[in-house]
């Protein structure tokens, strides 16, 4: 059986300002890079591999 989905109001407060926007940008970095890691962390495999893991994806990152 399926679910409904109630209706939600939703309130966006957007950056005015350039540092405002830069920040927001460095702030939603740092929450991304905080949840690669704690995947890797969590992740089923050896210890030696996991630092392994978090170069590949910042050489990834790197050459996008």
């Amino acid at each position: 059986m399926g679910r409904k989905s109630a209706a939600a109001d939703v309130l966006i407060h957007a950056p005015e300002t350039r540092e405002q926007a830069r920040r927001l940008s460095q702030l939603a970095a740092e929450i991304h890079a905080d949840m690669v890691i704690e995947y890797i962390q969590r992740l089923d495999c050896p210890e030696w591999q996991k630092p392994r893991l978090l170069d590949a994806v910042i050489r990834a990152v790197e050459n996008k």
